[in-house]
């Protein structure tokens, strides 16, 4: 059941790193160089960065 007030999917920096078969470290340094990422997104209190999933995907198929 969805409901309008449910959480978005999302994945964190290892989560992403996982996906893209590169590591945790290569995505930081990626973020600091200004390579081309998705936005990370923020939710407020103490949760890491996350990337939602749907803008993930729209990176994926833009940068393929």
């Amino acid at each position: 059941m969805s409901s309008a007030t449910e959480t978005p999917k999302s994945l964190t920096l290892d989560e992403l790193a996982e996906r893209w078969g590169v590591s945790r470290r290569t995505l930081d340094h990626w973020r600091l160089t200004g390579r081309p990422m998705p936005q990370p997104c923020r939710w407020l209190g103490r949760k890491p960065v996350r990337f939602l999933l749907s803008d993930v995907e729209a990176f994926e198929t833009k940068h393929r």
